[in-house]
């Protein structure tokens, strides 16, 4: 495959399976089921991504209203804050 400066000059190249991920054109060679194996994870990779951010939230809104209960309540935080 010719240089990056010169990829213009190649029109015309035909990479197998093996040279187009040598190139990095494509990150591994497989089948369609393979592809949708990636692809399911893809999706469960996101969803448990958006799970641990509402988890975050909950933690987060749940601390502060903690935190206003015990400053209202006159008592101490865990960590000695009022």
């Amino acid at each position: 495959m010719f240089n990056t400066g010169e990829l213009a000059n190649d029109v015309g190249s035909i990479l197998d399976g093996n040279e187009a991920v040598k190139e990095g054109i494509i990150n591994e060679i497989g089948g369609i089921h393979d592809a949708l194996q990636a692809l399911y994870k893809m999706i469960e990779n996101k969803r448990n991504l958006q799970k641990q951010k509402i988890q975050r939230k909950k933690e987060t809104k749940y601390t502060a209203v903690k935190k206003e209960s015990l400053n209202n309540t006159g008592e101490s935080s865990p960590l000695g804050a009022n």
